[in-house]
This record gives structure tokens, sequence and C-alpha cells, in this order.
């Protein structure tokens, strides 16, 4: 691998930020007893650089995006709500407005980079994109209005993967 990758995918690596939060999105839609081996054992986890390739990929498709952005929408937007003594956030890779008739309507897209394969083994995406988009959801509506009376006409109406395949190859 070049020296110039390598140095690309330490950086992605190293800029994460999940805000002050606790817990994020991504953390609670996995099995709970990964989550916390991760959290202990955070120090001591490596990784092999050539396994964060399409990792990259993904994050080049996120920064493309947020620098594309306009007054149609919002992208890499960090989402915290409060529960029970826990800070959790959420981020939400582009929320697309649009007027329809007199109701402002809201869009939640995640982008993905998977496989042909993942895909054809799930038609209707894969379960953990659906609980990410509707906790997505669930911080966006609290964060609006956290008395949660937000009016039909600012509530999320759709929420979209956008899945890239970075291989068309069924094995």
């Amino acid at each position: 691998m070049p020296d110039i990758l390598y140095k690309a995918i330490l950086k992605q690596h190293e800029t994460y930020d999940k805000g002050n939060s606790d817990l994020t999105v991504t953390e609670l839609i996995k099995p709970p007893w990964q989550a916390a081996l991760q959290r202990k054992h955070h120090d001591e986890v490596t990784e092999d650089a050539d396994s964060r390739i399409w990792s990259l990929f993904g994050s080049a498709i996120h920064s493309f995006i947020e620098n594309s952005s306009d007054d149609q929408g919002t992208a890499e937007t960090r989402y915290f709500i409060k529960r029970m003594g826990k800070t959790i956030s959420g981020q939400i890779d582009y929320k697309e407005y649009r007027n329809i008739g007199d109701d402002l309507w809201h869009t939640i897209y995640d982008w993905k980079v998977t496989s042909a394969w993942s895909a054809l083994n799930n038609p209707k995406g894969k379960q953990e994109w659906h609980d990410q988009l509707n906790l997505l959801k669930l911080l966006h509506d609290n964060q609006q209005n956290p008395m949660k009376m937000l009016t039909v006409a600012r509530r999320i109406t759709d929420l979209v993967v956008v899945a890239f395949y970075r291989d068309w190859s069924l094995n």
C-alpha cells in the first residue's frame, strides 16, 4: 500500500468525532457484548489498514456530498439527546428539505458502501440500516422540539439508504 494511502486511512480514523456523547447510534445498533468489548479494549484493538480501504471510500462520498450541499438540505449534522443519564448522539448524512403544498417534508439519507452480495441477501436492506435510520429520526425529532410537539410539516417523512456497490460479483 502506498504510504500516502496509509496516511489517509490513519487520518480518517483519527479525525472521527462523536462529539460530547457517551454512546452513538452506531454503538447502540451493535450487539451489546460487541459494543461493551470495544469500549473496554478500545486501546488494545488493532486493525489492518487494508481492511479500511472501503471505509475511506465511504468517507470520500460523505465529503463530496457535504461539499456539494446547498439550501435544499444539510449534510453531516450530529444530533444529541439525553436518556437515563447518558448522552446519545448520531450523525445524519444528509437531510433534504422539500416543499409539498404548504408542508415542508424532510428526508434523511444515509450513504452506504456495501457489496452487491450483501444487497442480494437483503433486498429490503440490512436490519441495522433500518435501526440506524429510525434512531437518527428519533434523535432528530427530539432535538427539534424537546416537548415532542412537532407539527407534521416539520417531521421527517422519509428514511432512505443510498447504497454504493463496491463489487458486482456473487462470490
